[in-house]
């Protein structure tokens, strides 16, 4: 177990921070090999963790608490119960990443106020963000998988490279709003994305 306050690292800060893990040595995966990049050379661990960060600050996000707990088996990396208060609201989700097959899978709900994360956005969705205005965040829960670049060679444009294996699909629910210059008192939609194509119901 590991405690400490007022954290400060090239990437952000956090008042508090408590972390629990434990790592032991295994066979790996017999898959592994140079693609695999520096995921190679925690192949033969088996690694667990829980975190709980209050406070936190980066150049991108700011959050006021994030708890999250995870796994590392090769060639699978497994992110459960994260948990973060961020922009007046919340978000929870899960995540899982093969290596072997850079293929991530990661679901989602959140209510917070996601103008606030928008840059951070493929350009796409970037728009459709911009064009929504609400009097309180929406309600929303997402699946999505895609297929990340190279591990040891991702190219410069690496952002769009994701959007031909990006199958995204959700529902979002909102009270007063605008869409396009049209008002709206209420809203609800399902909706998918994959392929370049968009659809909602």
């Amino acid at each position: 177990h590991w405690h400490a306050v007022r954290v400060a690292t090239p990437w952000g800060s956090a008042d508090t921070a408590d972390l629990n893990w434990n790592a032991a040595a295994v066979p790996g995966s017999p898959a592994a090999d140079a693609s695999w990049g520096l995921w190679a050379k925690i192949n033969r661990w088996a690694l667990d963790w829980q975190a709980d960060l209050g406070k936190v600050v980066t150049p991108d996000i700011q959050l006021d608490r994030f708890r999250c707990a995870g796994s590392w088996r090769a060639p699978e990396l497994v992110l459960t119960n994260l948990d973060a208060s961020l922009y007046s609201g919340g978000l929870s989700g899960r995540a899982r990443l093969d290596v072997a097959s850079r293929e991530l899978e990661a679901g989602a709900r959140f209510d917070f106020e996601a103008h606030q994360l928008s840059r951070l956005l493929p350009p796409v969705l970037q728009t459709r963000l911009q064009e929504i205005q609400w009097q309180r965040p929406p309600r929303a829960a997402f699946q999505a998988r895609v297929v990340l670049p190279s591990w040891t060679h991702p190219p410069p444009d690496w952002a769009a490279q994701l959007l031909p294996s990006l199958r995204l699909a959700g529902d979002f629910s909102l009270g007063p709003s605008s869409f396009r210059g049209l008002s709206l008192d209420s809203a609800q939609s399902r909706f998918a994305y994959s392929n370049r194509s968009e659809e909602h119901t």
